[in-house]
């Protein structure tokens, strides 16, 4: 059975550059997922979210969502982001 052991996402339209990349990836059997923020100014974030951490993988998805829009996102935004983190932390 194939595994899903990485998920890079990007702001912005396709035929844009993005202004922000997001590389998420999980090693298996490691307990974190790594997720790896690329601004377009340079910048490099890191985060270790615990995969079997509910609340940890929402945290993670709120972050994510405010640093693509700039502003708080709806639930909707969030839970789109937390599933995705969630497909790696099974």
């Amino acid at each position: 059975m194939a595994r899903i052991t990485s998920i890079e996402l990007t702001s912005g339209e396709m035929h844009t550059t993005p202004k922000v990349i997001a590389i998420l990836k999980r090693i298996p059997g490691v307990r974190y997922i790594d997720i790896e923020i690329l601004h377009d100014n340079g910048r490099r974030i890191e985060h270790h979210v615990v995969a079997d951490s509910e609340e940890d993988r929402w945290s993670m998805a709120e972050c994510l969502q405010y640093t693509f829009d700039g502003v708080r996102g709806a639930g909707g935004d969030i839970r789109e982001i937390s599933h995705l983190l969630d497909l790696l932390g099974d």
